[in-house]
């Protein structure tokens, strides 16, 4: 890396691909308080930076993946330990991870117990709809009691976290956090269920495949794969964030693809697993200013984010 000319921001460094100045790959530098990448393809692209619409969501966490991940072989339904359970469906997801989403494996082969639908869900009421779940999380106590997380105190007993309406969305649009591969991907179910993702990974709810198609194939345009990479450290432990994704505003990707009619329709309801009212989209604009830059954003859109139904 080397000290490179100013393109408009405070500080620059170009990349090479060795100790060699021939063949720069990139500039990566300053945009604002934001570190990005490749600036001069920022530069070019960070119009489509703005207004998030949907709300990414982390997966599940459960830190006990011994106890509350499975696998079905031909002895039965396996935990993490290799050990051949009885308990009911009634709890039972099943789970796709980064390396699923990555490899575009979209067959689930692991389950994941979920104990509660909401954050503050009594998981006593296992006891009466599974009795063998229930048995089984006794069983296991001293692992799950021992989760050293600060997210499990002062919660029901056998929590899990980064649960919600938005879970069990019947379609999603989810990527993996940890790989080098931007790809987005629709999932759907399996068996009847709604499949999950793992906190590795991040995702947008969706009502219907249409709307869940709709909205990967911006993400996965080549106009948004560029804005991505211009952002994206891929040598970085989890080159993709929520804060990076919410860079994205997908209207402007819609508009700029000339799909922003499709848009209009299916971003109204953008929030409807946040419980908030519908978004005016597409409405007239007017300039607001963050940390980064100067925007142009519909009028009504943003003050209808964040605000509960009555």
């Amino acid at each position: 890396m080397n000290g490179g000319r100013s393109v408009g921001v405070a500080s620059t460094a170009a990349v090479y691909p060795d100790l060699s100045f021939d063949n720069k790959v990139s500039t990566l530098g300053l945009q604002g308080e934001e570190l990005v990448a490749d600036v001069e393809e920022f530069l070019q692209l960070r119009a489509l930076e703005g207004i998030p619409y949907y709300t990414w969501r982390s997966g599940v966490k459960h830190d006990a993946a011994r106890v509350m991940e499975f696998r079905r072989d031909r002895k039965g339904l396996c935990n993490g330990a290799g050990e051949v359970t009885n308990i009911e469906d009634t709890y039972l997801y099943p789970l796709l991870k980064s390396s699923d989403l990555a490899n575009g494996v979209l067959n689930p082969s692991r389950y994941v117990l979920l104990t509660q639908r909401q954050p503050n869900d009594d998981t006593g009421y296992i006891r009466q709809k599974a009795p063998s779940t229930w048995r089984y999380l006794n069983v296991h106590a001293e692992i799950l009691d021992g989760r050293q997380s600060i997210i499990y105190q002062k919660r029901p007993r056998f929590s899990v976290f980064g649960v919600g309406d938005y879970t069990f969305a019947p379609w999603k649009v989810a990527i993996s956090g940890f790989y080098k591969s931007l790809k987005f991907r629709v999932i759907g179910a399996y068996a009847e269920k709604p499949i999950v993702v793992d906190d590795t990974c991040y995702f947008i709810p969706c009502q219907t495949k249409h709307e869940a198609q709709f909205v990967c194939d911006l993400l996965n345009s080549n106009l948004c794969q560029r804005f991505l990479r211009s952002l994206v450290f891929l040598d970085a432990k989890r080159p993709v964030t929520i804060d990076v994704l919410n860079r994205i505003d997908l209207k402007r990707v819609a508009e700029r693809l000339g799909v922003e009619s499709e848009a209009r329709e299916l971003f109204v309801d953008a929030r409807h697993y946040e419980k908030e009212q519908p978004l005016l989209v597409f409405e007239k604009r007017a300039g607001y200013r963050t940390k980064r830059f100067t925007y142009m954003q519909p009028t009504r859109a943003r003050s209808a984010v964040g605000r509960r139904r009555r």
